[in-house]
């Protein structure tokens, strides 16, 4: 186990190796404390087999360590594989309200301080956007929690048709919660 779980930090698994090492954490919850896993692999976990991490986490979810691998979780760098761990993550366990906050303050600020070229932000603004729909659709946080923030992200990139749309919909949900 310990030289999948090494190998899936640096390299994307065969199907079966994944499918061999996520059935062997489920087999042992404990084992995920005798494996070598650190906070500091959780991020080439993430990016080079995000199913795994999301495996791994789930497993953790009841241990004293898991609050240092939300941490890692939620300052990493904008990803496709970061939001499908979070997303997967998100139906199996439930986060700390404040977790969820942070993580998605610090997706939207990524966006907004991004360097990439305009298509790039552009793709990347678009990605959490849908993220976000998905989050509030999923009810995976109270929609007032985050409503100034996505407020703000979708004033900041109005030129998106996306973040349009979020923001006609956050001003008549707000609309609405106030009469």
């Amino acid at each position: 186990m310990k030289k999948y779980l090494n190998r899936a930090t640096k390299t994307n698994l065969q199907k079966s190796e994944g499918i061999y090492l996520s059935k062997g954490l489920f087999a042992d919850k404990e084992l995920v404390m005798h494996i070598d896993m650190s906070p500091a692999k959780l991020p080439d976990l993430v990016i080079n087999n995000p199913g795994i991490a999301v495996d791994l986490l789930v497993c953790m979810t009841n241990t004293a360590q898991i609050t240092k691998y939300y941490d890692v979780l939620s300052t990493m760098k904008l990803s496709t594989a970061l939001l499908e761990v979070f997303n997967g993550l998100s139906h199996h366990v439930e986060f700390p309200k404040e977790f969820i906050q942070f993580f998605l303050r610090n997706c939207m600020h990524q966006c907004s301080c991004s360097t990439e070229n305009k298509v790039n932000k552009n793709r990347m603004v678009r990605l959490v956007n849908v993220f976000l729909w998905n989050i509030m659709k999923s009810k995976v946080i109270n929609f007032e929690d985050i409503v100034v923030d996505v407020k703000q992200f979708c004033i900041e990139h109005n030129g998106i048709k996306e973040c349009q749309d979020m923001l006609k919909y956050v001003i008549s949900e707000t609309a609405q919660k106030n009469l």
